[in-house]
């Protein structure tokens, strides 16, 4: 029944993709607005209220796919690479408030509450949000995936394949790949437009960079004739692994992703939030002091907090404290290690947050020694201190795996670069969102194995 119901949206989507996702928007808008409604009272409404409010609210949501129109919701490419969804939809759903603020507290229309308008917006984020994630999976995903045909080289070509074959929830396939380094003996008729022409493949990933691309160029410019859709496969891999590919690392990119990200005013804005949070932490941490230092000397710990010569932006030099929850177990204690499963050893680091050493979001903060390593064998390693160091980071808890050291280091690299390339409002609150996914589901997974 739900594999039928899968095939028919997909069907739908592909006949007429704009309509469909538009037609979705509105039922999404309006059962948002029903369940906005029962929550304010609990019950449904009488039937004059609603027939008010639908005529309203209709009015209003005409200029919703509006600001969805331009924000570029309606794209067929945020389908096929999502990373960007996030950032459009919290951003015009913010555009949305402030025009249905206008809409009614300045215009003709009145409403029965300001403070329902605000929890119709609550709710209809998180209900908006979780269609427009989920639409896509079912879309693109499953076993009747697109077809398409990836070109490139190297070993993340091969990683980048298998990651997509093996995982269903991507929404397309590849059912070949052509090794750019191997371009002189590939017959591009049999293996670029024979797949194309006779297995309908619909996307194309294709390294455009590559300097053996070129050959190939005239035969990929006809193909955007029959529909086929060209994705930059660094793009692909960002879009699948979220993360930089250490392939990519050259100065052209850094000119061209890195240097026009800095100076935004979403730094002004994140800059205020860091104090706000680094407020809240500062008065966390005054609470919880006495209560840990108690605990700390009960348990016979030597050190409550130790400190940490690190690497903060532009290579300034910081001193950053810590509640003391790594050594042994005689060393830590039972409250040491509660403090490393739930994430607070850090508490001590507020007052650096809100001077601006530190930012709640950012790159993980690396001692000293460790930079001047790792900038002697990874090259690049020093952009990731353009920034401020924070107390969360994009990727973290994702890392490890019987990695070398500096198999490490490139692989935290390449998500801090990630970070530094796309971060926005949106991109931290999936910061924090993956850091409380890991928190409350992760580190519990992580304990039952741990049992087992």
């Amino acid at each position: 029944m739900i594999s039928t119901i899968k095939r028919w949206i997909r069907r739908a989507y592909d006949r007429k993709g704009d309509l469909f996702l538009v037609i979705g928007d509105v039922l999404v808008l309006s059962i948002a607005l029903g369940v906005s409604l029962w929550l304010w009272y609990f019950s449904w409404p009488e039937w004059e209220v609603l027939l008010e409010l639908g005529v309203d609210f209709g009015a209003l949501f005409t200029l919703f796919l509006v600001i969805f129109f331009i924000a570029g919701l309606y794209n067929e490419g945020i389908l096929v690479l999502k990373h960007r969804v996030p950032e459009l939809v919290l951003y015009s759903w913010i555009a949305n408030f402030l025009v249905a603020a206008l809409f009614f507290y300045f215009g003709p229309w009145e409403i029965m509450s300001r403070l329902f308008l605000v929890l119709y917006f609550v709710v209809g984020f998180f209900v908006f949000y979780f269609w427009r994630m989920k639409v896509r999976d079912v879309v693109l995903g499953g076993q009747d995936r697109r077809q398409a045909l990836l070109i490139g080289s190297g070993p993340e070509m091969k990683e980048l394949k298998e990651e997509v074959n093996n995982n269903p929830i991507h929404g397309f396939r590849f059912i070949s790949s052509i090794d750019l380094d191997k371009v002189d003996s590939i017959d591009i008729r049999e293996e670029v437009l024979a797949p194309v022409y006779s297995e309908e493949v619909g996307i194309i990933g294709a390294d455009l960079r590559h300097q053996q691309i070129e050959a190939m160029l005239p035969y990929l410019y006809n193909l955007m004739f029959y529909k086929v859709r060209f994705v930059d496969m660094q793009g692909m891999y960002e879009e699948v692994f979220e993360r930089v590919p250490l392939s990519a690392f050259h100065y052209n990119w850094f000119l061209e992703n890195i240097s026009i990200a800095l100076h935004t005013p979403y730094d002004v804005l994140k800059r205020g939030i860091d104090i706000a949070g680094g407020l809240l932490l500062g008065a966390l941490f005054l609470l919880s002091y006495p209560l840990i230092y108690l605990s700390f000397r009960l348990e016979g710990v030597k050190k409550l907090v130790v400190w940490r010569k690190c690497v903060g932006m532009n290579n300034h030099h910081l001193k950053l404290p810590l509640f003391t929850t790594l050594g042994s177990n005689e060393e830590v204690g039972k409250v040491g290690k509660f403090l490393h499963r739930w994430g607070m050893s850090r508490l001590p680091e507020f007052w650096y947050v809100i001077r601006g050493d530190l930012s709640l979001i950012g790159p993980r903060p690396v001692g000293r020694k460790e930079v001047e390593r790792n900038q002697q064998d990874i090259p690049y390693y020093n952009v990731r201190h353009l920034i401020r160091p924070g107390l969360w980071q994009w990727g973290r808890e994702t890392a490890g795996g019987g990695r070398t050291e500096q198999q490490e280091a490139s692989l935290m690299l390449s998500y801090d670069l990630y970070y530094l390339k796309n971060r926005s409002l949106a991109m931290d609150l999936r910061v924090i969102g993956a850091k409380l996914r890991y928190l409350f589901i992760g580190g519990r997974k992580s304990k039952q194995e741990t049992q087992k």
